[in-house]
């Protein structure tokens, strides 16, 4: 009786040792703060300049609309991609 005592103590031990250990820690960032900002600095800026070369060489209203449109989809998919890649 003793043995089965001892035993079920022996397990009652080792299940709140497994308790108490410190939670794991996050995974690490993939991506800086800084890079953030760099990134969405750079795309904005970058969609400044594509949309001025895009009104200054379309032909029509209708084809610069649609360019510049385009432009900056793309550039906000790429920011969402990269938003949740951090996330």
């Amino acid at each position: 009786m003793e043995r089965i005592g001892d035993e079920i103590d022996k397990r009652v031990d080792a299940k709140l040792g497994e308790r108490r250990e410190p939670p794991p820690a996050p995974p690490a960032r993939t991506s800086s703060g800084t890079a953030t900002v760099f990134m969405t600095l750079g795309s904005i800026a970058l969609g400044l300049g594509a949309t001025a070369i895009a009104t200054s060489l379309g032909k029509n209203a209708a084809s610069q609309v649609l360019m510049v449109l385009l432009i900056w989809v793309a550039i906000a998919v790429v920011n969402v991609a990269h938003g949740r890649r951090r996330g």
